[in-house]
């Protein structure tokens, strides 16, 4: 397949609108029909997602898709952290942590946290210039999902882990991809169980943490009083949201590739 691409400049026309045709060419040979149509649906995917920006919701699909250097360049934020290696799920400093970077998007306005994506500092701030699979790891996500099971709570609804095969310079590999939709704020705060502090771990403390910018911060003793005290008033007008089971035990995020 190859793509070319043209702008023209339509602005004595429509004002500033710029216009560009997309050609989509095919080698026939070798290729069934279902393959044609699968390619012309992903590159219809890929021209989806990135009309209007960036969202959670485009960046996951691209991913998903397989049209993950599409991401190249794009900076980290509010909904957005990677990590290029994963997480030390052997240890509870390592768990913490992932379940930190989960809750701080269930505190906040939903996110995506994708490991195996490298970045480097621009003007400041993380953004992504590689990616970095992880080899394949037939337990992964497994790992993930009772990491955030035993040190996230309430499990936020809806988020889901899903391993994803990607190709990358050093060759194919597995990309883990959470994803956390906007919670209802009934549900908040999400507390992250455990803490470490100067390398040592205190896995009796709790911890509440939301997205500001481009890093989760912890929240701020009287944030975090409005929010139990804004339970409690649910509670006196008997307004206590039902009782939920675990929808990472409950929804199967199947492993998908390009």
């Amino acid at each position: 397949m190859w793509i070319e691409a043209d702008d023209e400049d339509f602005a004595q026309y429509r004002g500033n609108l710029w216009h560009t045709r997309l050609t989509v060419g095919f080698h026939l040979r070798g290729q069934l029909a279902s393959d044609l149509a699968q390619t012309g649906l992903a590159v219809a995917e890929l021209l989806n997602a990135s009309e209007g920006g960036l969202t959670r919701q485009t960046c996951a699909d691209l991913i998903r898709g397989g049209f993950v250097t599409a991401l190249l360049g794009t900076e980290e934020g509010p909904w957005l952290e990677v990590k290029r290696e994963h997480y030390d799920l052997r240890n509870i400093p390592g768990k913490i942590k992932i379940a930190r970077a989960a809750a701080q998007f269930a505190n906040s306005d939903g996110g995506l946290v994708v490991i195996g994506l490298a970045t480097r500092k621009t003007g400041g701030i993380d953004t992504i210039n590689a990616v970095t699979p992880n080899p394949p790891d037939p337990g992964i996500r497994r790992k993930y999902i009772q990491a955030l099971q035993n040190h996230l709570y309430p499990p936020p609804e809806g988020m889901t882990v899903e391993v994803v095969q990607a190709e990358g310079p050093a060759g194919a590999g597995d990309l883990v991809l959470i994803d956390i939709p906007p919670q209802p704020r009934e549900l908040q705060p999400f507390l992250v169980h455990g803490v470490v502090i100067d390398g040592q771990t205190h896995a009796s403390h709790i911890l509440v943490v939301e997205r500001r910018g481009d890093e989760g911060r912890a929240t701020s003793v009287p944030a975090l009083h409005a929010a139990l005290a804004a339970g409690r008033a649910l509670l006196r007008h008997g307004l206590v949201p039902e009782a939920r089971r675990d929808p990472l035990e409950t929804k199967t995020s199947p492993r998908t590739g390009p």
